[in-house]
């Protein structure tokens, strides 16, 4: 059986949905506030969309980086 996906998506506190993939995740976000999370502790968040360097809308890859990057799966690149 597989595992639950590890990204969850919040939006006001309130959980939307699980994904497999931060670019799909990233698709999710509508507003300030929403935000992506590695499992369901809101202290994991790792993207709060309108309190980043640019919307999620605007690169889905971006987020996908910023992500993975937060949640320590790759090394920094500064």
């Amino acid at each position: 059986m597989a595992s639950s996906p590890k990204w969850k998506v919040y939006r006001n506190n309130e959980y939307v949905a699980s994904c497999k993939w931060l670019e799909d995740a990233a698709m999710l976000m509508q507003g300030e506030g929403d935000e992506i999370r590695l499992g369901h502790n809101a202290k994991r968040a790792v993207w709060r969309e309108g309190f980043e360097s640019q919307s999620a809308c605007e690169s889905y890859d971006h987020v996908a980086a910023v992500c993975s990057e937060r949640a320590g799966l790759v090394p920094a690149t500064t």
